[in-house]
């Protein structure tokens, strides 16, 4: 389907992004059924049709109503002459496609999450949802939809203005930046691109293009950090919970870790605690591996009664910001007294 073209700038150009059907299908070409289902009206009936022809290209015809109830679609020009036709009032519906339902497309498409986060944002701007490559990382995926370059650089920087950090930034088609939007651009880490760039049409349905796939890539490789010889996190999934995690010690150094699918065999220097003064385990490593051997339960008389209560909230501490999961790693246990570990904690002697 070679009209993707054609539907994307009707998207950035049509007034209002309402029109009769057949304004929409004559507009989009061979592109229309990826939007007919997707139109919806508006409670209003136009007053012209549209036509086209060779020489006249897109034009419209006044609608007439006459007393029998019929209708008809006239072409008033002195100059030209373009045949007059029936019009049934349905056929006059005004349609306005579901944004939020092509931007679900979009996320589907481009391997993105649809969930949003309700921003306020100017007319024309429309939140698809986000990238989220890895739990804790999630940016804003933004589509503006505007008919001059002018508008686009405005809507790119009104949406700069509300969010901090990267995000990334589409427009329909492409856009030529000024030298002031380049540099925030570069300053913010925004991915910015035109969906024809992105969006190819398989089968009916809209797809990935590979250069989608390898720009985003290369943003994910500029927003997300990078593991150097002490591991800087965990690449926890989106919206894994403790529940799904499982850390299973393989001796009194390593623990082998499965984070809903994801794995790793991890060293106490990996997971941040290593003392390098000395070169070995840290208090926090024993600690754990402790927890571990008492079924992940802490026990404030286990070990050293005195430290274990500021132990176990460094503890909670690192483990949220090694996984980037949010809720506390223990939860305390009231028939016990015990504090217990929300994830399944594997010693040794278990294997």
């Amino acid at each position: 389907m070679s009209d993707l073209p054609r539907l994307l700038r009707t998207l950035e150009t049509l007034p209002g992004l309402s029109a009769t059907k057949s304004e929409w299908r004559l507009r989009t070409g061979d592109a229309y059924p990826l939007m007919a289902d997707l139109l919806k009206p508006t409670g209003h009936i136009d007053d012209r049709m549209p036509c086209i022809s060779p020489l006249l290209g897109l034009h419209y015809h006044s609608v007439h109503e006459y007393d029998d109830g019929t209708a008809e679609a006239v072409f008033l020009d002195d100059t030209h002459d373009c045949s007059s036709f029936p019009v049934e009032r349905h056929e006059r519906a005004v349609m306005t496609p579901d944004m939020a339902g092509f931007c679900r497309r979009i996320c589907l498409a481009l391997g993105l999450d649809p969930e949003t986060e309700g921003l306020s944002l100017p007319r024309g701007i429309y939140e698809v949802g986000c990238y989220y490559p890895l739990e804790s990382f999630r940016f804003t995926v933004v589509l503006a939809l505007k008919p001059t370059a002018v508008e686009a650089e405005e809507s790119l920087h009104a949406v700069a203005a509300l969010r901090d950090g990267p995000f990334v930034f589409l427009t329909a088609t492409p856009t030529r930046f000024s030298d002031r939007s380049a540099h925030l651009i570069t300053a913010r880490n925004v991915l910015a691109r035109a969906l024809i760039q992105c969006l190819l049409v398989s089968e009916n349905t809209l797809a990935s293009t590979k250069s989608w796939s390898a720009d985003i890539a290369a943003f994910r490789d500029k927003v997300v950090p990078k593991s150097g010889p002490v591991m800087a996190f965990f690449p926890t999934p989106p919206r894994t919970p403790w529940a799904d995690v499982t850390i299973r010690f393989v001796d009194g150094y390593t623990v082998f870790v499965n984070a809903a699918g994801v794995t790793q065999r991890l060293s106490y220097t990996e997971m941040g605690m290593a003392n390098r003064r000395e070169s070995k385990p840290s208090k926090q490593w024993e600690f754990f591996y402790e927890i571990a051997e008492n079924h992940g339960a802490i026990d404030f008389d286990m070990g050293n009664a005195r430290k274990n209560k500021s132990w176990k909230y460094e503890l909670s501490s690192d483990l949220r910001s090694f996984f980037h999961i949010k809720d506390d790693p223990f939860i305390y246990d009231e028939s016990t007294g015990c504090w217990q570990v929300r994830f399944r904690l594997i010693p040794i002697q278990d294997l």
